[in-house]
């Protein structure tokens, strides 16, 4: 049996994906819905982003809504996991604007053991003061 908060996200989404139907390209290549719903606004675009850096890259969810809502933008994910970068190069195959780096990035030059987990969007946004 399903959770009610499991089934309250996915009614999320479907209200999101009918009140906004150009997120459901972000839905079908598996970006992170929410996040479009939440970024896909005129300011942000108004910024004139010209780069993204996607740190920490999974399987592209984010480089998928962020080029969605930002098409013109240079993405440059970074995924050091094998399985993880493949599926990444997959799903980015045919956008022209991305480029996919099979390391981590970090303080300190070397090799780490990643301990993974299920759950994958860490996004920040800091202020400036």
């Amino acid at each position: 049996m399903i959770s009610i908060s499991k089934f309250m996200h996915r009614l999320r989404n479907v209200t999101y994906l009918i009140e906004n139907p150009r997120l459901i390209g972000v839905y079908q290549r598996g970006g992170i819905v929410p996040i479009s719903h939440m970024l896909d606004h005129s300011w942000l675009r108004e910024f004139d982003i010209a780069t993204v850096l996607d740190i920490g890259a999974n399987t592209g969810q984010f480089a998928v809504t962020i080029n969605t809502i930002i098409p013109e933008a240079k993405v440059y994910s970074f995924e050091p996991l094998p399985d993880c970068f493949i599926e990444l190069k997959a799903r980015m195959a045919n956008v022209k604007n991305f480029t996919a780096l099979n390391l981590g990035i970090g303080e300190d030059k070397g090799e780490l053991e990643f301990e993974r987990n299920s759950f994958f969007c860490f996004i920040f946004f800091s202020k400036n003061d």
